[in-house]
This record gives structure tokens, C-alpha cells and sequence, in this order.
């Protein structure tokens, strides 16, 4: 990425963390669940699963709010198509952060994202990032992601893109992550890994995979949540003057996360692990 992407995306996450620390009084805190951990990648993923409340060999249905409910503060911030950048994290005091770059990842690679901040979150704590530590947050979200006793399961001889292809709408990722960790894994060859992604790039999957398999693009909750559990939520104006923002900027920060307003009640029990359990604070 260049120094100005750079900067403007730290500056925009800057503005929406400092939002939410203004309006997170007025409602409880979830508690941090995440922990820290000097185990390797895997077995730091694995435990993961655990703090997560999640099976330890199941897809993860909703990640980005699985992540948000365990304590994490998620920031979507918006991205110009010719920016880089995907997502960052950082801890900032004890709060632990993950900002993922809107509008310009597909809903498996933003998920892939999410898992590797994660992975920096939980593994790099206390050290400026090296380049060889993007590996392992990379180690870190395979894992998370793609269990391997799970995958050892599911990726079975002969191991094809039509096969491989099955598995990406059960586990929600790209095809071509299911190639990396079948290799990783060692359930192809190297020989066979090679082939696989020359008939990727034959097909023109390297940039995009087949439209009938796209993973939905998952957004942060909680940032709404909290506005919608405010007295001023229908009054943009009142909002932007807390926040000390334009009401241009309050929508448009908004707009990034997930809004259930027109989600019928049917709907919103088939999808519960995306509730954040925000309630107003009381005051004495």
C-alpha cells in the first residue's frame, strides 16, 4: 500500500473508534473473551474455537460477529477501489481492534481477512508485525477457518475444483483456500496443487470465482447496535452533534455495518448469533 492509503485508512479508523468510544457509555460493555496466546498458529486457533463458543470441527457460520461478541471491537471503514488495503488491527490500550476495508473484498476473503487480524490479535500482542508473522496469522486463519481434522474429512481423493468447489457455500471460503490447505495439509501433492491452480487461472478464478458461488459479504454489528439502542437513533442531527460529526459522515459510517431493521422476526431467528447482547446502561 502507499503512505497515503496508509494514513487515510488509520485516519477514517481513527474517526470511527473515537465514535464509538463516545457512545459506548451508554450502553453495557460485552466482556473480552479473547486470549492471547505464545502456541503455534494452529493451536492457537484451535483454542480460539473454544473462547469463541464455537464447535471445534463445524463451519463458522457469522465470524465478524462471532468476533464482536467475544469482546473485539470490529470497524468497517470505507476503501478507494485502487487502495491495497484489506484490513489492520491493533491493540489500543486494552482494547483489542480489527478494521476491515469496505466495499472492495468478497465475502470469503473479508471472512480470511477477519481470521488473520484475528491471528495477529491473539499471536503478535506485543511486537511490531514482521513480514514473516503475516505467515503466521495466514497459519492462524486456515485453521480457524478450515479445521484440519474437519478438512481431512470433507477434501477427499480425487480432489477437484468441481469437488473443491462443493465445499466453498458449506465452509465460506474461496476455492483457491481450499487448494492452499489441501496442500498445506498434505492431502494433494505438489504436483496436483500446481495443476489445480493452472485450471484456476485457465478459468479466470484467480480474480474471480464462479458468481453462483459467492460467499455473503459479512459486516460488523455492533457500532449500530449501540445507535440503535440510543434515544437519538432517528434523529441524525441530535447523533451527529454528540459525535461531533456531519450527519454526512455519521450515514455514511453507518451504512458500513450490518443493519437488521428490515429483517423480519422469522429471519432474525435463524440468524441470532449475529445479535449483540448491548442493552442500554442504567443510570444512577
Amino acid at each position: 500500500m502507499t503512505r497515503r492509503d496508509a494514513q487515510a485508512a488509520a485516519r477514517y479508523a481513527e474517526i470511527v473508534f473515537e465514535m464509538g468510544m463516545k457512545l459506548s457509555p451508554y450502553v453495557t460493555t460485552l466482556p473480552l473473551k479473547l486470549e492471547k496466546s505464545s502456541k503455534s498458529p494452529a493451536e492457537a486457533a484451535r483454542d480460539a474455537r473454544k473462547w469463541l463458543g464455537l464447535s471445534p470441527e463445524e463451519p463458522i457460520r457469522h465470524l465478524i460477529n462471532a468476533v464482536e461478541r467475544a469482546g473485539i471491537l470490529v470497524l468497517a471503514i470505507p476503501s478507494e477501489e485502487r487502495s491495497d488495503i484489506d484490513a489492520f488491527s491493533t491493540w489500543i490500550r486494552s482494547t483489542p481492534v480489527i478494521a476491515l476495508c469496505a466495499g472492495r473484498m468478497s465475502g470469503d476473503r473479508k471472512r480470511f481477512s477477519a481470521g488473520h487480524e484475528l491471528g495477529h490479535l491473539i499471536l503478535h500482542f506485543d511486537k511490531a508485525i514482521r513480514a514473516d508473522q503475516h505467515r503466521e496469522a495466514d497459519e492462524f486463519s486456515a485453521e480457524l477457518l478450515l479445521p484440519e481434522r474437519a478438512m481431512r474429512r470433507d477434501i477427499t481423493s480425487p480432489v477437484t475444483l468441481t469437488s473443491l468447489a462443493a465445499l466453498k457455500p458449506k465452509w465460506g471460503v474461496a476455492i483457491q483456500a481450499l487448494v492452499y490447505r489441501a496442500r498445506q495439509l498434505g492431502i494433494i501433492a505438489d504436483r496436483q496443487y500446481r495443476y489445480l491452480f493452472e485450471q484456476i487461472s485457465i478459468r479466470g478464478w484467480r480474480t474471480r470465482e464462479p458468481e453462483n458461488l459467492d460467499i455473503p459479504v459479512e459486516k460488523p454489528r455492533t457500532l449500530r447496535k449501540i445507535v440503535e439502542l440510543l434515544p437519538f437513533e432517528n434523529n441524525p442531527s441530535r447523533l451527529a452533534a454528540e459525535l461531533h460529526l456531519s450527519v454526512e459522515n455519521v450515514r455514511e459510517i453507518l451504512s458500513l455495518y450490518d443493519d437488521l431493521a428490515d429483517v423480519s422476526s422469522a429471519e432474525r431467528q435463524t440468524v441470532s448469533n449475529k445479535v449483540i447482547p448491548l442493552r442500554v446502561k442504567q443510570r444512577s
